[in-house]
């Protein structure tokens, strides 16, 4: 007989003891239901420290792997510097040289009038050559901004002043001669700083290797 069925064949001679039956049926699902809220909430428990203990792995694991990159990135760009100051080493000292030229206060009139000065230019203007530099500029981006953008843009201008300064300055007015020197002494003044910029960056990346800046000595 079900529950139900007691429940409706119940008399009035014997209301009370199913008045009792009921209360105690209530007791019991308020019991069940008690332990139901009481698993549930365990479970919930158990699942947010679960969840949490995963979150707390993945973010190790995600901080592990962006440490491991930072410092493969670090020591690519400590190879990279080191690779370049060799050549940049040597650019800078030409540049200079030309630069300085350049800025002397007769230097435009020299360049316009004197066919052996031009030609002193054009002789040393060849040696501007960034060939290692060039083969690297894949990988500049890994020296950063602003360096890796200087050491670019000192390649163009490496390109510019070995080939477009060389003409035929017969055939020019002098306002074009002009322009051609104002350009000239321009590149070189860029240049000469943007290489000196890799220069003090490629000797602070031989101090972060622990080697010394001198070639000679031990």
């Amino acid at each position: 007989m079900s529950w139900w069925k007691g429940f409706s064949t119940c008399s009035p001679l014997g209301a009370a003891n199913c008045v009792v039956w009921w209360d105690a049926w209530a007791v019991v699902v308020s019991f069940v239901a008690i332990l139901a809220t009481i698993f549930l909430g365990f479970m919930t428990l158990r699942l947010g420290l679960a969840a949490n203990r995963a979150t707390a792995a993945a973010v190790a694991i995600a901080k592990g792997e962006a440490d491991a990159r930072r410092r493969n990135e670090t020591d690519e760009r400590i190879v990279l510097l080191l690779w370049l100051a060799p050549e940049v080493g040597t650019q800078v000292v030409r540049a200079r040289i030309l630069a300085e030229k350049a800025r002397e206060p007769d230097a435009r009139e020299k360049f316009r009038t004197e066919s052996a000065t031009r030609a002193w230019y054009f002789a040393k203007l060849p040696e501007l050559n960034l060939s290692v530099a060039t083969s690297l500029r894949d990988r500049l981006h890994v020296l950063g901004h602003p360096l890796a953008g200087r050491l670019a843009r000192a390649i163009g201008l490496s390109e510019a002043l070995r080939t477009q300064f060389n003409v035929d300055y017969s055939t020019l007015s002098d306002e074009l001669m002009e322009s051609f020197f104002f350009n000239l002494a321009s590149f070189l003044a860029v240049f000469q700083l943007d290489l000196e910029a890799v220069s003090d960056a490629a000797a602070q990346a031989s101090a972060d290797a622990g080697i010394k800046a001198g070639l000679a000595g031990k």
